[in-house]
């Protein structure tokens, strides 16, 4: 996995995504709706999960089952924790 990939993932693990609920949560002005595909509100699961235009890009780089997987463990991290 690359080092771009690993960051990415970093980031939506401790919550640094700068998703627009994150980003008006700390008082910045901006929309809510997803960026990529308009039309759901974008949160830390709807942009690397839920979201079909990234679900796509992750598939189409063979990356889905390893943002999947850690995905996954990071909820499961979260509710141990």
């Amino acid at each position: 996995m690359s080092p771009k990939v690993k960051n990415f993932l970093w980031c939506v693990c401790r919550g640094y995504f700068p998703t627009g609920a994150c980003l008006s949560n700390r008082c910045v002005s901006c929309s809510l709706d997803c960026v990529f595909c308009n039309s759901n509100y974008e949160d830390i699961t709807h942009v690397p999960i839920e979201c079909p235009k990234t679900f796509r890009t992750w598939r189409d780089v063979n990356l889905w089952d390893k943002i999947f997987d850690t995905f996954e463990l990071m909820k499961c991290h979260k509710f141990l924790h």
